[in-house]
Protein backbone atom coordinates (compact mmCIF):
# COMPACT_ATOMS: atom_id res chain seq x y z
CA UNK A 1 0.00 0.00 0.00
CA UNK A 2 1.56 3.26 -1.04
CA UNK A 3 1.62 6.46 0.99
CA UNK A 4 -1.40 8.05 -0.70
CA UNK A 5 -3.57 4.97 -0.12
CA UNK A 6 -2.55 4.95 3.54
CA UNK A 7 -3.52 8.63 3.88
CA UNK A 8 -6.90 8.02 2.24
CA UNK A 9 -7.58 5.00 4.45
CA UNK A 10 -6.70 6.92 7.61
CA UNK A 11 -8.83 9.91 6.62
CA UNK A 12 -11.82 7.81 5.56
CA UNK A 13 -11.74 5.66 8.70
CA UNK A 14 -11.41 8.78 10.86
CA UNK A 15 -14.50 10.22 9.20
CA UNK A 16 -16.47 6.98 9.59
CA UNK A 17 -15.64 6.52 13.26
CA UNK A 18 -16.19 10.19 14.06
CA UNK A 19 -19.73 10.15 12.67
CA UNK A 20 -20.34 6.70 14.18
CA UNK A 21 -19.20 7.78 17.66
CA UNK A 22 -21.37 10.91 17.64
CA UNK A 23 -24.53 9.10 16.63
CA UNK A 24 -23.92 5.97 18.68
CA UNK A 25 -23.42 8.03 21.84
CA UNK A 26 -26.53 10.10 21.11
CA UNK A 27 -28.68 7.01 20.58
CA UNK A 28 -27.24 5.22 23.61
CA UNK A 29 -28.35 8.11 25.79
CA UNK A 30 -31.78 8.17 24.19
CA UNK A 31 -32.37 4.43 24.62
CA UNK A 32 -30.56 3.79 27.90
CA UNK A 33 -31.89 6.86 29.67
CA UNK A 34 -35.33 5.24 29.70
CA UNK A 35 -34.12 3.30 32.73
CA UNK A 36 -32.48 6.31 34.41
CA UNK A 37 -34.10 8.33 37.10
CA UNK A 38 -34.77 11.73 35.58
CA UNK A 39 -35.69 14.86 37.54
CA UNK A 40 -39.44 15.39 37.76
CA UNK A 41 -39.20 18.52 35.61
CA UNK A 42 -37.52 16.64 32.72
CA UNK A 43 -39.48 14.25 30.51
CA UNK A 44 -38.03 11.67 28.12
CA UNK A 45 -39.04 13.72 25.08
CA UNK A 46 -37.33 16.80 26.52
CA UNK A 47 -34.18 14.77 27.13
CA UNK A 48 -34.22 13.57 23.52
CA UNK A 49 -34.48 17.18 22.33
CA UNK A 50 -31.64 18.29 24.62
CA UNK A 51 -29.38 15.47 23.42
CA UNK A 52 -30.11 16.19 19.75
CA UNK A 53 -29.50 19.91 20.27
CA UNK A 54 -26.24 19.23 22.13
CA UNK A 55 -24.82 17.55 19.04
CA UNK A 56 -25.95 20.24 16.58
CA UNK A 57 -25.57 23.56 18.43
CA UNK A 58 -21.75 23.61 18.36
CA UNK A 59 -21.87 23.64 14.55
CA UNK A 60 -24.08 26.73 14.60
CA UNK A 61 -21.84 28.71 16.92
CA UNK A 62 -18.31 27.38 16.44
CA UNK A 63 -17.99 26.65 12.71
CA UNK A 64 -16.27 29.98 11.88
CA UNK A 65 -13.75 29.41 14.67
CA UNK A 66 -13.13 25.86 13.44
CA UNK A 67 -12.48 27.18 9.94
CA UNK A 68 -10.02 29.68 11.34
CA UNK A 69 -8.18 26.92 13.24
CA UNK A 70 -7.94 24.92 10.00
CA UNK A 71 -6.24 27.91 8.36
CA UNK A 72 -4.00 28.91 11.30
CA UNK A 73 -2.77 25.48 12.39
CA UNK A 74 -1.79 22.26 10.70
CA UNK A 75 -4.93 20.40 9.63
CA UNK A 76 -3.38 17.13 10.70
CA UNK A 77 -2.55 18.51 14.13
CA UNK A 78 -6.09 19.84 14.66
CA UNK A 79 -7.50 16.47 13.62
CA UNK A 80 -5.14 14.52 15.89
CA UNK A 81 -5.74 16.70 18.95
CA UNK A 82 -9.52 16.52 18.54
CA UNK A 83 -9.44 12.75 18.04
CA UNK A 84 -7.31 12.27 21.16
CA UNK A 85 -9.74 14.41 23.16
CA UNK A 86 -12.60 12.37 21.71
CA UNK A 87 -11.20 9.25 23.37
CA UNK A 88 -11.24 11.03 26.73
CA UNK A 89 -14.82 12.24 26.18
CA UNK A 90 -16.00 8.73 25.29
CA UNK A 91 -14.36 7.34 28.43
CA UNK A 92 -16.13 10.04 30.42
CA UNK A 93 -19.39 8.99 28.75
CA UNK A 94 -18.76 5.43 29.93
CA UNK A 95 -18.49 6.76 33.48
CA UNK A 96 -21.76 8.66 32.98
CA UNK A 97 -23.50 5.49 31.84
CA UNK A 98 -22.05 3.44 34.68
CA UNK A 99 -23.14 5.97 37.31
CA UNK A 100 -26.44 6.86 35.57
CA UNK A 101 -25.54 10.55 35.48
CA UNK A 102 -27.75 11.95 32.76
CA UNK A 103 -26.24 15.44 32.77
CA UNK A 104 -22.69 14.13 32.42
CA UNK A 105 -23.85 12.03 29.47
CA UNK A 106 -25.49 15.08 27.87
CA UNK A 107 -22.31 17.07 28.50
CA UNK A 108 -20.35 14.33 26.71
CA UNK A 109 -22.64 14.63 23.68
CA UNK A 110 -22.08 18.39 23.71
CA UNK A 111 -18.31 17.85 23.95
CA UNK A 112 -18.46 15.39 21.04
CA UNK A 113 -20.38 17.99 19.04
CA UNK A 114 -17.75 20.63 19.82
CA UNK A 115 -14.90 18.30 18.85
CA UNK A 116 -16.61 17.20 15.65
CA UNK A 117 -17.25 20.81 14.73
CA UNK A 118 -13.67 21.83 15.46
CA UNK A 119 -12.03 19.18 13.29
CA UNK A 120 -14.59 19.15 10.48
CA UNK A 121 -13.00 21.93 8.33
CA UNK A 122 -9.58 20.33 8.83
CA UNK A 123 -10.71 16.89 7.70
CA UNK A 124 -12.39 18.31 4.60
CA UNK A 125 -9.28 20.41 3.89
CA UNK A 126 -7.11 17.30 4.03
CA UNK A 127 -8.96 15.84 1.04
CA UNK A 128 -7.25 18.34 -1.25
CA UNK A 129 -3.94 18.12 0.62
CA UNK A 130 -3.64 14.38 0.05
CA UNK A 131 -3.90 14.27 -3.72
CA UNK A 132 -4.45 17.81 -4.95
CA UNK A 133 -7.26 18.98 -7.18
CA UNK A 134 -7.55 15.68 -9.03
CA UNK A 135 -8.39 13.81 -5.82
CA UNK A 136 -11.13 16.14 -4.57
CA UNK A 137 -13.97 14.37 -6.40
CA UNK A 138 -12.87 10.91 -5.31
CA UNK A 139 -12.15 12.00 -1.75
CA UNK A 140 -15.42 13.89 -1.36
CA UNK A 141 -17.44 10.99 -2.71
CA UNK A 142 -15.89 8.41 -0.43
CA UNK A 143 -16.05 10.88 2.46
CA UNK A 144 -19.82 11.19 2.05
CA UNK A 145 -20.14 7.42 1.79
CA UNK A 146 -18.23 6.96 5.03
CA UNK A 147 -20.33 9.63 6.75
CA UNK A 148 -23.55 7.92 5.61
CA UNK A 149 -22.30 4.51 6.77
CA UNK A 150 -21.15 5.94 10.11
CA UNK A 151 -24.51 7.60 10.60
CA UNK A 152 -26.39 4.42 9.67
CA UNK A 153 -24.34 2.12 11.88
CA UNK A 154 -24.31 4.65 14.73
CA UNK A 155 -28.10 4.87 14.66
CA UNK A 156 -28.49 1.11 14.55
CA UNK A 157 -29.94 1.20 11.04
CA UNK A 158 -27.29 -0.97 9.47
CA UNK A 159 -29.68 -3.53 7.98
CA UNK A 160 -32.43 -2.95 5.49
CA UNK A 161 -35.62 -4.90 6.07
CA UNK A 162 -37.66 -6.10 3.15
Amino acid sequence: MNRIQKNWAALFSTNFFGVFNDNFLKHCIIFISVTWFLPSWLSQSQLISVVAAALVLPYLFLSPLAGRFAMMYSKQRVLRVCKMLEIFVLLLACVAFYLNWVWLAVFCVLAMGVLSCMYSPSKYGLIRDIEGKKGVSFGSGIFETMAFLGYSFGNGRCFVSF
